[in-house]
């Protein structure tokens, strides 16, 4: 029984120090001035968007029925 502990306490532990994955950054974008919010319009577009189809759910005809 105290064997059976103390492999799996090795194992726990050789499992927790072994590399699991890379943690190294991937840039798949970026944000450059060419890329930035050029104006209160844009910004308000970008931050809008995700209610815009909540917006439609419950001002369209389908909502009244």
């Amino acid at each position: 029984m105290k064997l059976k502990h103390i492999i799996a306490v090795t194992v726990g532990a050789a499992a927790l120090c072994a590399p699991s994955c890379d943690l190294d950054e991937k840039f798949y974008s970026e944000v450059t001035p060419d890329t930035f919010f050029t104006s209160p319009e844009s910004t308000y577009a970008v931050l809008c968007r995700p209610f815009t189809h909540c917006c439609l759910l419950y001002t369209s005809d389908a909502a009244d029925e």
